[in-house]
């Protein structure tokens, strides 16, 4: 037999501070979108619920590429980007922003911590 899991939770929550609802989900990164297109491609045929990773809408639902697009589309307008230099030190609020990197090339050493 094979194990399957799923997940319901909110697209958004509270923060604990300022009372704002947050954008707190990876729907633009478990939408098949977001595959490389010859991927995307070979599991065409595949059922949604048979891909590695996928989500939905909260009843079920997919989520249109557009909709994803416009997402993908807001994180961007959003984002910042800066060059790191040697010593820098980088705090986030975890739940206030979305965070990630873009490629690189070279060596570094990143150390992290979840307080």
């Amino acid at each position: 037999g094979a194990l399957e899991t799923a997940t319901v939770s909110a697209g958004v929550r509270v923060h604990c501070e300022s009372g704002r609802e947050v954008w707190s989900n990876h729907a633009h990164l478990f939408h098949p979108s977001h595959l490389p297109p010859p991927v995307r491609s070979a599991l065409s045929r595949c059922a949604l619920k048979d891909l590695p990773k996928y989500c939905t809408f909260g009843d079920g639902t997919p989520i249109p590429a557009h909709v994803i697009e416009h997402i993908n589309g807001a994180l961007e307008q959003e984002s910042v980007q800066f060059d790191w230099q040697a010593g820098d030190v980088l705090v986030v609020d975890n739940v206030l922003v979305a965070h990630g990197r873009r490629s690189f090339e070279g060596d570094r050493a990143i150390l992290a911590a979840m307080l």
